[in-house]
């Protein structure tokens, strides 16, 4: 769990790492905690059981003259003018998907006006093919009963019907 205050420097840190498949460094200023700041760093993972992780991790930025104390970053961190930044951040991001989301909206809806159309064409081949199956169908079984109404029959030179084996009946 990250403190909310700290989530968009570790978001955007995050997304950079997994855009460019490298570690990431972001630095952020606190303004209250002991500390000036906090390093975030997202390190891709050398793990090959799971290729597609991170890591992230949190160090404190502290002035030279404190830093033999390495203070921990505490949850009761003020960061005022980073939540400024957040919304500002935020708010870009909104506006970048309010501006992006018409057009893929219609998009969206020209794919699905195409796949119609494409289902309406599968549905008419698959009924002319029915109803082509249907007609071989009727044509084989024709076919069938007029070749057991139309066997040959051997006659005999003095005229009677041997039949279709050819032996007198």
């Amino acid at each position: 769990m990250v403190v909310p205050a700290l989530r968009p420097a570790v978001r955007r840190a995050l997304r950079q790492a997994i855009a460019e498949r490298r570690t990431v460094a972001v630095e952020l200023k606190l303004t209250q905690g002991g500390a000036e700041g906090v390093l975030i760093t997202a390190h891709l993972s050398s793990v090959r059981a799971h290729p597609d992780t991170f890591r992230v991790s949190f160090e404190p930025v502290v002035s030279p003259a404190s830093r033999p104390v390495r203070a921990p970053i505490r949850t009761q961190v003020s960061l005022r003018s980073e939540v400024g930044a957040t919304d500002e951040l935020l708010e870009g991001e909104l506006s970048g998907i309010a501006t992006r989301a018409p057009g893929d909206v219609e998009a969206f809806e020209a794919t699905h006006e195409e796949l119609k159309a494409s289902n309406e064409e599968v549905t008419s081949i698959n009924e002319e093919l029915q109803s082509t199956n249907e007609e071989l169908e009727t044509a084989r079984k024709s076919c069938n009963r007029s070749t057991r109404n139309s066997q040959p029959s051997i006659r005999s030179s003095n005229g009677k019907d041997l039949g279709a084996r050819g032996h007198d009946q």
